[in-house]
């Protein structure tokens, strides 16, 4: 594997490092009496950028893993809201989407022909990445405090 600049999978694979690190700007508004069935509503909208900071991918080092997304910026859109049918019991809704730039990577490893087997020693070029969105959407039950303080969650 050295002949081919590859590391082993004891030279690097147990590596610490800082992931991708996200900022989110958000705006939040709980309306009251709004409902007689209901003690309020709370309505929160978040928007930040995902700066990416975790380890890429590494072609010299096929054992180590990423902690990220392989050096993409994104965008998260972040919509939450919350139910209080009373002072202990919520029903919360949550949906997301994370959107993501494009990214070019040098000397990355490709086949030149589709018979071609083996990643050792494959021609190295510039490629554009392109990520797929993610999507994210959920609902759960709280009961807050329903038995000397325990609280359960399930969603």
């Amino acid at each position: 594997l050295a002949a081919y600049g590859i590391k082993d999978y004891k030279s690097e694979s147990t590596k610490t490092s800082l992931a991708d690190t996200t900022i989110l700007l958000g705006w939040q508004h709980s309306f009251y009496d709004f409902e007689d069935w209901l003690d309020y509503l709370r309505v929160s909208i978040k928007c930040g950028v995902l700066f990416p900071k975790g380890n890429h991918k590494s072609h010299s080092s096929p054992f180590l893993f990423e902690n990220g997304y392989n050096g993409h910026y994104g965008f998260p859109i972040r919509l939450d809201v919350i139910f209080g049918l009373s002072d202990d019991i919520y029903v919360g809704a949550y949906s997301g989407i994370m959107l993501f730039c494009s990214k070019t990577h040098d000397g990355y490893p490709v086949k030149t022909d589709i018979r071609q087997s083996g990643f050792i020693n494959l021609y190295k070029t510039s490629v554009n990445e392109k990520k797929g969105n993610i999507f994210d959407l959920g609902a759960y039950l709280k009961l807050d405090h329903f038995f000397k303080g325990l609280s359960a969650l399930a969603g």
